[in-house]
This record gives C-alpha cells, structure tokens and sequence, in this order.
C-alpha cells in the first residue's frame, strides 16, 4: 500500500490529534484530582482549627482547677496557721 502525501500527512495530523485529546483527557483527570485535594485540605483546616479551639478551652480550664485548687490550699494552710476550723 503506498500512501501519497496528502494521506500521509492527514495520518499524521490524526495522530498528533489524538495524543493531544489523550492530554486534555489526563488534563481534566488531573483538574479534578486537585479540585477534591484542595476541598479536603480546606475541610482539614477547619477540622484543626476546632481541634486548636478545644485545646484552648482545656488547657484554661486546667489551669483555671489549678489555681483554685492552689487557693484552695493557700486558705486550709490560712486556716490551719490561725487555728480555725
């Protein structure tokens, strides 16, 4: 089979075509997959920021036990220093 000139380069516009429509394809693959990584990223980011508030509410919490815990024993040690019961 000979292919004249026009034939053969319609075969090869053909084929530059499709490797360039397999791209496109690869290229919306890929769009989408950086869509759904940056959705869930963004849905990370607010997941730790609530964790990062939680934490803020324990540690002042704690530290709000253990200061009245402190004075707590601060005035039993007043107490037992004057004597009162």
């Amino acid at each position: 089979m000979v292919m004249h000139m026009g034939e053969k380069f319609e075969l090869e516009v053909l084929t530059r075509l499709a490797v360039i429509e397999s791209k496109i394809d690869d290229y919306k693959l890929i769009k989408e997959k950086s869509n759904e990584a940056y959705n869930l990223a963004n849905r990370n980011l607010e997941t730790i920021n609530k964790i990062e508030d939680r934490n803020k509410w324990l540690w002042r919490t704690s530290v709000g036990a253990l200061i009245t815990g402190l004075i707590g024993i601060l005035i039993l040690f007043i107490k037992l220093g004057l004597g009162i019961n």
